[in-house]
């Protein structure tokens, strides 16, 4: 859409639709603009890796968090003995909870 400015020359007006109030959003493959152009294989390679990562940031977390716990909390030798399940419950929670 092109008008007149004051000096008389045409410029150029852009108008925005906002999907969220006006329309219906588009359908289909181009309706995500963040990965319109990427192949289904590279999507979902993207979806696992992000969990991978995530998994493992939730898995080292846990495993800080409960350890320094337990070191503060219990005597030395209980706290090395309570390393054991506090991996485990790690590895649950990261791993097989399906929480993330």
């Amino acid at each position: 859409m092109d008008r007149k400015s004051s000096a008389g020359m045409l410029k150029t007006v852009h108008l925005a639709v906002d999907w969220r109030h006006s329309e219906s959003p588009p359908r289909g493959r181009s309706a995500d603009p963040d990965h319109a152009d990427d192949p289904p294989a590279l999507s979902a390679y993207a979806k696992r890796l992000y969990t991978r990562r995530m998994e493992r940031k939730m898995f080292w977390l846990t495993f800080t968090v409960l350890g320094l716990g337990a070191d503060f909390v219990l005597p030395l030798w209980w706290a090395l003995g309570a390393t054991i399940p506090i991996f485990i419950l790690s590895w649950w929670v990261a791993y097989r909870s399906d929480w993330f």
